[in-house]
């Protein structure tokens, strides 16, 4: 089950080179938080001026994933760590499923 509102965030600039750190928030997909505050840790260790943030609600879903696919992604990170590490990736077709079932169970 997806947790809305999500959070997406994408960098507006070129990120830095991957460091030392075993997750997937450094392997050039967006970022998609579940919870505001882990957002903002990630945002704060990492410099918050430059990144696209965009909050998307439950009836916006297919409509925000559908415009990651167009802009190239084929996945992306949830919920990493403040310092990039954890997070699990899940492509498109997976948050998808998980948005149609979401909706089929309310």
């Amino acid at each position: 089950m997806l947790k809305f509102p999500l959070w997406i965030v994408r960098p507006r600039t070129v990120p830095a080179p991957v460091p030392e750190v075993e997750g997937c928030a450094f392997s050039g997909v967006p970022l998609v938080f579940s919870r505001t505050d882990r957002m903002v840790a990630y945002l704060e260790a990492h410099g918050n001026s430059r990144w696209d943030v965009r909050c998307v609600m439950r009836e916006a879903g297919m409509e925000a994933f559908a415009d990651l696919h167009e802009s190239g992604y084929a996945s992306v990170c949830m919920d990493p760590e403040a310092d990039g590490s954890g997070g699990q990736e899940m492509t498109l077709a997976e948050l998808i499923l998980a948005l149609r079932k979401d909706a089929a169970d309310a």
